[in-house]
């Protein structure tokens, strides 16, 4: 037996005698009941998508599982792995397995002709899965990662673009440090991105 329905049933049908309980106020309490359920469902589905954006967001600048030299992982310098084309196709044809793309992160120095700013640039392969950055694309278009021009463009994100007080079409230098000394690019800003995550946007 439904002990709870039971007795529900009995406050609210029971006869005038034993009836403790006005109708209108079983009536407001049923509704407020109603009501605070439907706040608690409510509440924890845009919990729960929230989670799921940051999650989708998070691997979509990274990936599910990465693999890095091991004095990466311990710091901000990048330390690069050998891995070729054979390797990576065996990575492919296993299962569970559904892209493998090649990057690498590098701390630099972005600078227009009246301010500067430090980044980390991320490099990416031919094979390189633009779904993520394509769907969070505000203005102008991605390289194709595929074509040697590609090498001299760039795509930011909206909050570097409006601190450099940069646009789409425009020129800009970027300047990196290694143990060689100090190399300078020169890149055209093809695309500008906006995640609406500080962390990722202020940075890369």
């Amino acid at each position: 037996m439904n002990y709870p329905l039971f007795i529900a049933r009995k406050i609210y049908n029971g006869g005038d005698k034993t009836r403790k309980v006005s109708k209108p106020a079983i009536r407001i309490a049923t509704i407020g009941v109603a009501i605070g359920l439907a706040v608690m469902i409510i509440s924890v589905s845009v919990v729960l998508g929230f989670k799921h954006s940051i999650r989708d967001k998070v691997i979509g600048f990274g990936s599910d599982i990465t693999v890095a030299d091991f004095l990466t992982l311990q710091g901000s310098e990048q330390y690069p792995i050998q891995i070729n084309d054979s390797l990576i196709r065996a990575l492919k044809s296993t299962p569970g397995i559904k892209h493998v793309q090649r990057y690498a992160y590098t701390q630099g120095i972005l600078k227009t002709n009246d301010d500067f700013l430090g980044v980390l640039l991320k490099g990416v392969g031919p094979e390189f899965d633009s779904t993520f950055i394509h769907s969070n694309m505000i203005e102008g278009t991605l390289p194709k990662f595929s074509d040697s021009e590609s090498h001299q463009k760039i795509v930011i994100s909206k909050t570097i673009a409006d601190k450099l007080n940069l646009k789409v079409g425009q020129r800009l230098f970027a300047y990196f440090i290694n143990k060689q000394g100090v190399r300078t690019r020169k890149f055209t800003i093809t695309g500008i991105y906006a995640t609406n995550m500080k962390q990722f946007d202020s940075q890369i």
